[in-house]
């Protein structure tokens, strides 16, 4: 079966805007990381536009915060995912990044 010509463009042009949204995002992360910030308002403001961006790259990234996070609030770390698997439903995530989890 192939897919409308309509469909496929739409769906590039979805594509290359999560890609223009991750390219914005990438460099939060790592600054956040490497100045070793704790401010909750900006972490959470980030957090919130990876979930939005709903490929692979983005949640490496969001495991990624999620690590660095840990250290220092695991509860809002345990948020983000359980928010992340009601969004896109992915529970082998939670096994497989099971440290994650403090309950």
């Amino acid at each position: 079966m192939k897919i409308p010509n309509e469909i496929f463009e739409m769906a590039k042009s979805l594509n290359e805007l999560y890609e223009l949204s991750y390219n914005q995002i990438k460099p939060e992360v790592s600054y956040i990381i490497k100045n070793n910030i704790k401010d909750m308002n900006y972490i959470d403001h980030v957090f919130d536009e990876l979930i939005n961006i709903p490929t692979d790259k983005c949640y490496k990234l969001f495991i990624k915060l999620c690590e660095y996070v840990k250290t220092f609030n695991a509860k809002i770390v345990n948020e983000y995912i359980d928010i992340y698997e009601d969004l896109y439903g992915e529970e082998p995530k939670k096994k497989k990044y099971k440290w994650l989890y403090f309950f």
